[in-house]
Parts: structure tokens; C-alpha cells; sequence
């Protein structure tokens, strides 16, 4: 509940434009960007899927009005397991102290076939849900920088994909 608690209190709250910067002039935190990135995947609750397992993924990322919209999906196939998540994330580009991350928020589909002790499950499922999460930025350059992510996932059950990759504006 504390996290969820510090998440919906976003540093957009409370967050003020550096001294001497033109918020207006507009930065690289609202361009076009692109990211491909790898990462675990701990599910709970989710039927036919218990083991931790690898993903990989792609998102693009687009300036919609003050935040940013980002169109994301997630593949795995390992431990027996194929599971797909496609989502749209809110995303809200911030920095404090020069410390920049990109809290979001957003609906997700998921995909996905189990894997039980008598074998694979037949038929695919497919789930609806939301998420949120948090992603801190290290930049390297104006258009490339290197981003970590921590996504959590509701409905099916619960999960968090904890990743990261590289991200490269245009």
C-alpha cells in the first residue's frame, strides 16, 4: 500500500523546472523514442505459470499533451511457458535533483499458455488488466539512454517484470 501510496504521489506533484531552464522550450523527455530491453518476469497467482522466467520486449514512445503514451509488449517462452503482454502506459517523464524516471500507469492484454506438473496447458488464455510502474533513466548523450524498469502487473493474478535496456530518442 506504501508503494502504491508513493507512486500516486508522482514527483509531478511536487516537481518545479530547474533554475534558469525554459519549461516551454520543451526537452527530450516528450520526443519519439524507442526501447528494447530484457528482463525477469515473477509471477503470483497466475494459473500454470510459477516459475520466475526471462522476457524480452520492445515499446515505442510518444509525446501526448503533458505526459507521454507508450505502446508496449512483452514475449516469453521459457519453463514450458509462452505468455504475451501488450499494454498502453501514461507515462510521466520527471526529474529531481537531475535524477530523471518516468513513473506510468495503463491498461494490458495478456496472452498466454501454462505449463502444469502433467504438461502443457491446452488452449491459450487471455486476461485483461492494469499496471503501474517506475523507471529510472541514466542518459547517455542527448538521444540515448539507459532505462530500468519495474512493472508491475494485475489481473491475471499479480506479477512484476523487473528489466532494462536501452532507449534511443528521435
Amino acid at each position: 500500500m506504501a508503494l502504491l501510496a508513493a507512486l500516486a504521489a508522482t514527483p509531478l506533484t511536487f516537481a518545479q523546472p530547474a533554475p534558469g531552464s525554459d519549461p516551454a522550450a520543451g526537452d527530450n523527455d516528450s520526443s519519439t523514442y524507442f526501447n528494447v530491453h530484457v528482463g525477469r518476469m515473477l509471477p503470483y497467482g497466475i494459473y500454470g505459470v510459477r516459475s520466475i522466467i526471462p522476457y524480452w520486449g520492445v515499446r515505442l514512445g510518444h509525446a501526448f499533451g503533458e505526459a507521454n503514451l507508450e505502446w508496449s509488449l512483452h514475449m516469453t517462452n521459457g519453463e514450458g511457458v509462452r505468455y504475451y503482454d501488450a499494454s498502453l502506459s501514461f507515462a510521466f517523464p520527471s526529474e529531481v535533483e537531475g535524477w530523471k524516471f518516468i513513473p506510468f500507469i495503463g491498461p494490458h492484454v495478456h496472452y498466454f499458455q501454462g505449463r502444469t506438473s502433467s504438461g502443457p496447458i491446452s488452449g491459450y488464455s487471455t486476461s485483461a488488466g492494469f499496471h503501474l510502474g517506475f523507471s529510472p533513466l541514466i542518459e547517455f548523450g542527448k538521444n540515448v539512454a539507459l532505462r530500468a524498469d519495474f512493472k508491475f502487473n494485475f489481473n491475471p493474478g499479480q506479477s512484476l517484470h523487473v528489466g532494462g535496456g536501452f532507449q534511443i530518442s528521435f
